[in-house]
């Protein structure tokens, strides 16, 4: 496997692999934040005539909504493509060609409004088992 490095030359970022060969593409990070939530930072790689020449970096997503916010009864929260955030009883669906979640019950409720989040199919988490 090939290691690749974001580099910066003057003021910008460049993927290279080790021999220092520019990579064009496009690399998604995700990690953790203070609050132990997940963000991405989504570095793209600009072509112009089939060579990099710069990238992009966005944002960081809007991060998810606290389970310490959530209603007693939810197990689920999910961000829609448009940034809306939401509780859920049970696991929702995604419906083929449709950029939102499902509930697949009554017992639904709005969280929070976000950013629109290009990943937000890969939102959807299940409440974590209470700590003793």
């Amino acid at each position: 496997m090939t290691q690749l490095y974001l580099v910066r030359r003057g003021m910008a970022l460049t993927l290279v692999d080790e021999s220092g060969d520019h990579v064009p593409g496009q690399v998604s990070v995700s990690a953790n934040t203070a609050g132990g939530e997940r963000a991405t930072v989504t570095v793209t790689f600009l072509l112009r005539d089939g060579v990099g020449r710069g990238v992009y970096w966005s944002e960081p997503h809007t991060p998810a909504p606290q389970w310490a916010d959530a209603p007693q009864w939810a197990q689920w929260r999910a961000q829609d493509k448009s940034g809306t955030w939401g509780w859920y009883e049970v696991s929702p669906q995604i419906p083929a060609n449709s950029n939102e979640w499902d509930p697949l019950s009554e017992l639904w409720a709005y969280a929070e409004e976000g950013d629109e989040n290009p990943q937000w199919k890969s939102t959807l988490q299940k409440r974590p088992a209470a700590q003793d």
